[in-house]
């Protein structure tokens, strides 16, 4: 069970050039927004990474970003060397992680790995990471999952986080969840 005190979201590589052929776009990033929101609301820590920025651009600017946002650029696929994620990581002793992002089948499937070897608990929001084509994106989620990863969507997520109807931020997370595209 994921637990909203022992995760940190991990927002991989969600960049200008490199979201433009990506399969789904628009609903993936509609619900990488959605989970933005929630862990802003619950207080949970989030972490964005970002593929080679000068060349592949930042991540977008239409997703929800705040000052003490911990981005971090990189050239290798895999966000395990990030110095500032490790470091976020080990100051509370987080056991969780929460990925989405592109691709699934370079960077979040090699950052899943690399952190199910380190001995954490990687779920992924499959409906909230993606690539160029279907058969990379299904085959990576099979691949995650066989490696230990667990796979969930958002909805779930947040629900699981949830907990209960009592919980004093239902009302808000409810609003969240029942938010809809404005392109559907």
């Amino acid at each position: 069970m994921m637990e909203d005190k022992d995760t940190i979201l991990m927002i991989i590589d969600i960049q200008e050039r490199l979201i433009k052929s990506i399969q789904n776009k628009d609903a993936i990033v509609f619900n990488i927004s959605k989970l933005i929101d929630t862990v802003n609301l619950l207080s949970i820590p989030k972490f964005f990474s970002e593929q080679n920025p000068l060349k592949l651009g930042n991540t977008l600017g239409s997703l929800p970003r705040s000052q003490q946002d911990i981005i971090a650029s990189k050239m290798n696929f895999s966000c395990i060397n990030c110095g500032e994620l490790n470091k976020l990581i080990n100051s509370r002793n987080y056991k969780n992680l929460l990925l989405c992002g592109i691709e699934t089948h370079v960077c979040v499937q090699q950052t899943a790995i690399d952190f199910i070897n380190q001995g954490l608990n990687v779920f992924i929001a499959m409906d909230a990471v993606g690539s160029r084509n279907n058969l990379d994106h299904q085959v990576a989620l099979r691949r995650i999952e066989s490696a230990g990863g667990i796979i969930s969507t958002t909805e779930s997520i947040i629900f699981e986080w949830c907990k209960s109807a009592q919980r004093a931020e239902f009302r808000n997370l409810s609003e969240i969840i029942k938010r809809e595209r404005p392109d559907t």
